[in-house]
C-alpha cells in the first residue's frame, strides 16, 4: 500500500511540474504582446485584420499587410495599400 501511494505521489508531482512548465512557457510567450486591428479600403474594397507582436508598430504593420493582401491584386497594389492610411486602427 505504501508503494502505491508513493507512486501516485510521484505521478502527481510530475503532472504538476509539467503543468507549471507549460504555464510558464505560455506566460513568457504572451507577455508584452500588443494586438492591433487595422482596417483598410483600397479601390472600394475593405478588409480588417488583427495581428499581435512585441511592439505596437510591428502589430500594426502585420495587421495592415494582411488586410491589404485581402483587397489587392499584385505587388504594386499591395505596396500602395500598405503605404495608405488605415481607415481604422485599434491597438491594445
Amino acid at each position: 500500500m505504501a508503494f502505491g501511494a508513493a507512486r501516485a505521489l510521484r505521478i502527481l508531482l510530475v503532472v504538476a511540474g509539467i503543468a507549471a512548465a507549460l504555464s510558464g512557457l505560455a506566460w513568457l510567450t504572451l507577455r508584452g504582446q500588443t494586438a492591433c486591428e487595422v482596417c483598410v479600403v483600397y479601390q472600394g474594397r475593405e478588409a480588417c485584420r488583427e495581428a499581435s507582436a512585441a511592439t505596437v508598430e510591428d502589430a500594426q504593420h502585420h495587421a495592415q499587410a494582411t488586410a491589404c493582401a485581402m483587397v489587392t491584386g499584385g505587388v504594386t497594389q499591395d505596396l500602395e495599400c500598405q503605404r495608405s492610411e488605415p481607415t481604422r486602427l485599434r491597438c491594445e
